[in-house]
C-alpha cells in the first residue's frame, strides 16, 4: 500500500513537505526477540530485553499472589502479598 502524508512542520507555517509511506513486512532482518515472566511487585519495574536481544515478543505478568480468608462478619478477607522471590 502506497500513499502520501502532508505534514505541518510549524503551526506558523504554511510550508507543507510529502513524505512517501511504504506499508509491508521487514524480511531478512536478523533481529532476535525474547519472551520474559514478571512477578508483580509493590514498586514500578520497567521490563526490556537482555543486553544483545533486539526487542520483547511477549511479556507474561504472573497473577497477583493473595489469600483469601473467612473473617468474623462472615466476609471473606484478601491479603495481597509480595511474593518472595528465591
Amino acid at each position: 500500500m502506497m500513499g502520501n502524508l502532508d505534514i505541518d512542520c510549524c503551526p506558523c507555517s504554511k510550508d507543507n513537505f510529502e513524505v512517501e509511506l511504504e506499508i509491508g513486512t521487514l524480511i531478512g532482518t536478523d533481529a532476535t526477540s525474547q519472551e520474559k515472566e514478571v512477578i508483580p511487585k509493590m514498586e514500578e519495574q520497567i521490563v526490556v530485553p537482555d543486553e544483545d536481544i533486539d526487542y520483547l515478543s511477549k511479556v507474561t505478568v504472573a497473577p497477583i499472589p493473595y489469600k483469601e480468608e473467612e473473617n468474623e462478619a462472615g466476609g471473606i478477607t484478601i491479603k495481597i502479598a509480595e511474593p518472595v522471590e528465591g
